[in-house]
């Protein structure tokens, strides 16, 4: 599924949401040495979540890919949203407000 920002074509910073460590780990893998990119899962001990969390709020663009601990109090919003389904992930594209205006749900 696709969440989508449609006020432009482009994006800052994508969320990658993956339900299994496993295909998580494997996609970060595919993106390659030249992407800004961040890992976040459930094989993290909470202390590395809370680093990697920051990290993920301090990041102004990039990828960030993870499983269903990145849903586990992260407050980051992000531009685009790639997830398997799940409606409880809706949230991440702004969790602070707004109507989500200008995003659309993709199968």
């Amino acid at each position: 599924m696709l969440h989508e920002d449609k006020s432009s074509a482009s994006f800052r910073r994508a969320l990658v949401v993956f339900d299994t460590v496993d295909d998580a780990v494997s996609f970060y893998r595919t993106l390659g040495e030249g992407v800004n990119k961040l890992l976040i899962h459930s094989r993290f001990t909470p202390s590395d979540r809370r680093h990697e969390a920051l990290l993920a709020k301090q990041m102004e663009s990039g990828i960030i890919v993870g499983t269903q601990a990145i849903e586990a109090g992260m407050d980051f919003s992000n531009d685009l949203i790639i997830s398997e389904l799940a409606p409880a992930r809706w949230g991440r594209r702004n969790p602070r407000g707004g109507d989500g205006a200008g995003c659309e749900e993709k199968a």
